[in-house]
């Protein structure tokens, strides 16, 4: 994957518009949740069987989820197949759904479970870097601060999908107040993120597509088998915050059943100036670890619909100078 390729997910177009978001906000909200479900899959059937790109990455993950699983020894993975490249997608279908009840503050209508719930509410527990990834849905931490004195900061680009944020925004009065948008400026707001960890309050952010703004830091290493460029900002801004790492991420186990982890990463993110690119290297390869772990769990809830896997003809890790 070359740099000009590195963030291309940024400039994938956003299929559908407004009209269809909003839409399917009143049908939702009108026709309730069970028929809402079985209108989803004819129309997740329509983006699936037009949308070549987003099948074909599809398959390409499913088949390196698939190879690299049988080279572990892991078992009852799916296979590459057009039905399971549709559960994927409609999998991410219902990831939405969901969404539109999150956005809107209705997170009674969820079921939720929890593993290291304690790292967050517990009498121990501090303000922290939350590291995510594209897997099941960010959107379900919200329930850690539901009717709590818990305080989530979602720092995010959001540019490539302005159309279903801005109607997101406009049906969950209130939701946007904690999303810090991530653009070319994001360091300039290291202070402000530090001053909210201070305080107690908790910064989640997504580290498993490299930003589409500057010039990208980069780890090129292996993910699933095969090199994948990783970056290296997440980790970047750890180490400047100085502050514990949780690992986390909510998946969807059933019908409005949701199971949220969070794994403490690590207490402190150190780079020495001398082993600065190593230690980097160190905590991304940490980080792909754990998504291959998640995708293993849950190969139906890895969401990045666009080519991820960097060419095998340059295997050399890129950095940043």
């Amino acid at each position: 994957m070359s740099e000009a390729a590195a963030g291309d997910w940024s400039r994938q177009k956003e299929r559908g518009s407004v009209f269809w978001v909003r839409t399917g906000f009143r049908i939702l909200n009108l026709v309730g949740y069970p028929l809402a479900s079985i209108l989803l899959v004819p129309v997740m059937f329509y983006f699936f069987v037009t949308g070549s790109a987003g099948r074909r990455a599809s398959l390409d993950y499913l088949r390196r989820l698939d190879a690299h699983g049988r080279r572990l020894g892991v078992s009852g993975l799916p296979r590459p197949t057009w039905w399971n490249s549709f559960r994927h997608h409609l999998s991410f279908g219902f990831n939405v759904l969901d969404r539109m009840y999150f956005w809107q503050d209705r997170l009674d209508r969820f079921e939720f479970t929890w593993h290291g719930r304690e790292h967050l509410t517990g009498p121990r527990a501090q303000g922290a870097l939350l590291v995510g990834a594209h897997i099941g849905s960010f959107d379900a931490a919200r329930a850690f601060s539901h009717g709590r004195k818990l305080v989530i900061n979602v720092v995010m680009y959001r540019a490539n999908a302005a159309m279903l944020n801005a109607v997101l925004n406009a049906r969950g009065p209130g939701a946007d107040i904690n999303v810090i948008e991530l653009d070319h400026q994001d360091f300039d707001k290291i202070f402000d993120l530090q001053q909210r960890i201070e305080r107690g309050e908790f910064v989640a952010i997504l580290a498993d597509r490299v930003p589409p703004f500057g010039k990208p830091r980069i780890c090129r290493l292996p993910f699933l088998g095969e090199p994948a460029d990783l970056p290296q900002n997440t980790w970047i801004i750890a180490g400047l915050l100085k502050c514990p790492v949780l690992f986390t991420a909510g998946v969807r186990t059933g019908r409005r059943r949701y199971h949220v982890f969070v794994e403490p990463m690590t207490d402190l993110v150190q780079m020495p100036r001398r082993q600065r690119e190593q230690a980097l290297q160190s905590y991304v390869m940490r980080f792909a670890r754990w998504m291959e772990t998640m995708c293993f769990q849950y190969p139906f809830q890895w969401f990045n619909f666009f080519p991820y896997w960097a060419p095998t003809q340059d295997k050399e890790t890129r950095r940043a100078p």
